[in-house]
Formats: structure tokens, C-alpha cells, sequence
């Protein structure tokens, strides 16, 4: 998965852009179909017209600028004077203001906006799918995800890009500190298929306190196999000599795991312990 790109300048729409490039702003463009679903920000400076090209350049553009920098004065003055701006996508990617500085980690700035948003605001998702809450947990700010949750508990229930959990995305990204903090609130509702994929997301990116947890609360998760065919313990067999001692707790919780599910894979757990 490739992160957002939160520090680029965003182009401005073009009718040749009609692929994904993956990052925030070589993405298609707004006039392509959107799932019903979606709750699209306004996209009136996307247009392919004089006046939205205008609006693009002289609004959007400064606008993204002072919220990837963390310049929430310099954003409000722009906003004042064109307060649909508060609501609209500002990048080709259709991000908002919000989305921006969310990924941007600037706390303050996104404390100052949710002042004039509605909790509803909040929901809006960029192309891809993805709420602000998703850019705040890419980014790995969890005091930015808090503020976002405390104004709209119901962006936990807003699953994003490619249908995966905010809980996932944090674990994809190897935030260890969003990750932990969005366990609890999330673990109850994935699936069991994305269960595994959390978890070894988890031992991938060496995330191994929540593997753990993880390991402690679905015990089934150490005879899981992920798409190649591997367990926790084929991968954990992998990682360098200098984590013997973070892995060896999961491990020996693997064999305490394993005696109510395979003596094959116990056996196997003892002969690497």
C-alpha cells in the first residue's frame, strides 16, 4: 500500500488524467463516477471550466499550501471569504481542508477547524474512499484521530479505501501507538479475514505488543495462514537475531496457544523455543 503524499502541491484537474497513480493528486478526475455510497465533498472547483480553474488556482491551491504547513491563520482568511471552501476538495484527489491537515499532523489547525464544521462534515471522503480519520491514522497522529472521533464517534463505522478498517490501515502503516489505541475500539467489529491481516500486519512491521494482545484474545491466530501460506511463526523465524527477546513472549504465547489447537504445530513451536 503507498502512503498518501501530504506535501506536494496539488495539480490543478485535467481531462488527460483519467488513471491512478496513487498518490494524492494524480488521480483521476472528479467528472468520473463515484459509488452512491460516498459521501462526496462539493467538487465545483474541479470543473473543467474557466471559472473553476480560476477558483482552483487562486483559492485551493493557497488553501492547501497553509494547511500543509500548519498555517491556520492564513487558511481562515481564505475560508472567510469563501466559506463553500470549508466543505469542498481542494486537491484532485477530492480531499477537504480537513483531510489535508489532518495528514499533515497539525493538530492545532484541525482543532481550529472542527470549530466550524458539523459532525456530518467529518464523514466526507476523498476519491479513494477515505475519511479524514484515515489520513490522521496514515499519518500515525493519534492526538489528531481523537479529536476527530470525540467530534464524530460514528468515523469508526466509516470503512474506507479498499474496504479495510481504520484499526488495518494503522497496522499497514506500522503505527504502533494509533494502532493500540484503535484496538479496543474496533477489534469486535472486522471481520475474521481482515482479523489475520491485522495481525500479521502486526508482525510485519514489528508492531509486537498488539500481536500479542492479539494472540492472547483469538488464540486461533496462531494456526492462521496469511496469502502465502505462512503462520505467525514462519514469519517471526524471519526476523533478525536483535528481536529474539521482543518475539520470544509471542512465541512462547503460541505454544500456550497451540495445545487446545495442533500438537503438530506445538511440536513445531518446541523444537524453535
Amino acid at each position: 500500500m503507498v502512503a498518501e503524499d501530504f506535501s506536494s502541491t496539488p495539480c490543478p484537474p485535467s481531462k488527460e488524467s483519467h488513471h491512478e497513480t496513487g498518490d494524492a493528486h494524480g488521480v483521476s478526475p472528479a467528472w468520473q463516477p463515484v459509488s452512491p455510497s460516498f459521501k462526496t465533498p462539493s467538487l465545483d472547483a474541479l470543473e473543467d471550466s474557466p471559472e473553476a480553474k480560476q477558483k482552483y488556482f487562486i483559492k485551493c491551491v493557497p488553501l492547501y499550501k497553509a494547511a500543509v504547513k500548519g498555517h491556520w491563520e492564513a487558511a481562515n482568511r481564505i475560508m472567510n471569504e469563501d466559506e463553500t471552501l470549508l466543505r469542498a476538495s481542494i486537491t484532485k484527489g477530492w480531499q477537504t481542508v480537513l483531510h489535508v491537515a489532518a495528514g499533515a499532523k497539525h493538530v492545532h489547525f484541525v482543532k481550529e477547524l472542527l470549530k466550524l464544521l458539523d459532525k456530518r462534515d467529518l464523514e466526507l471522503q476523498d476519491q479513494k474512499g477515505n475519511t479524514a480519520l484515515y489520513h490522521a491514522v496514515a499519518a500515525g497522529t493519534v492526538p489528531v484521530a481523537k479529536i476527530l472521533m470525540q467530534k464524530n464517534p460514528r468515523l469508526l463505522e466509516i470503512w474506507g479505501g479498499q474496504g479495510l478498517s481504520p484499526l488495518y490501515y494503522a497496522a499497514l502503516f506500522g503505527h504502533g501507538k494509533m494502532a493500540l489505541y484503535l484496538y479496543p475500539k474496533l477489534i469486535k467489529l472486522v471481520n475474521e479475514g481482515e482479523r489475520g491481516g491485522i495481525f500479521f500486519s502486526c508482525i510485519n512491521n514489528g508492531l509486537y505488543e498488539l500481536a500479542l494482545k492479539m494472540l492472547k484474545d483469538y488464540p486461533e491466530l496462531a494456526v492462521v495462514r496469511n496469502a502465502n501460506g505462512e503462520t505467525a511463526l514462519h514469519l517471526l523465524a524471519q526476523k533478525p537475531s536483535a528481536f529474539a527477546i521482543k518475539t520470544s513472549r509471542i512465541l512462547k504465547n503460541f505454544l500456550h496457544s497451540c495445545n487446545s489447537l495442533t500438537h503438530c504445530t506445538s511440536l513445531l513451536l518446541l523444537a524453535w523455543l
